[in-house]
């Protein structure tokens, strides 16, 4: 076990984010030795913050290759970074007299991964 402090980690977030490059099955040989990129789905593991402890969002097909459940963009991860560490990210700040959101106004915190 890690030896982390409760007080420090409360206070920080650590994310992996995973790319998977997908391997052609058996049965298409007039490909060999290449990979597919699968752009479309992407795992994140986020901990620290406040991130639910154990909590799971969304879901991809059998292959991994197509999101299936809770597709997300960036803008949606951008916004879920920072409420993670505390920050209103639907805030904006004033920069040479103009005001700029601090994140996507489009976008939203993916709720279900936050306390």
């Amino acid at each position: 076990e890690l030896p982390l402090k409760p007080i420090l980690f409360s206070h920080q977030l650590v994310a992996f984010v995973y790319h998977s490059n997908g391997v052609h099955s058996d049965s298409d040989r007039s490909r060999r030795w290449t990979r597919d990129h699968w752009s479309k789905a992407w795992s994140i593991v986020m901990a620290g913050g406040k991130i639910a402890r154990g909590a799971v969002f969304g879901a991809t097909n059998a292959e991994g290759t197509e999101v299936i459940d809770g597709k997300v963009d960036h803008g949606d991860l951008f916004h879920t970074y920072l409420r993670a560490v505390g920050v209103d990210s639907s805030q904006s700040i004033v920069a040479d007299g103009r005001e700029l959101p601090i994140a996507d106004p489009a976008a939203k915190p993916i709720w279900k991964v936050l306390t």
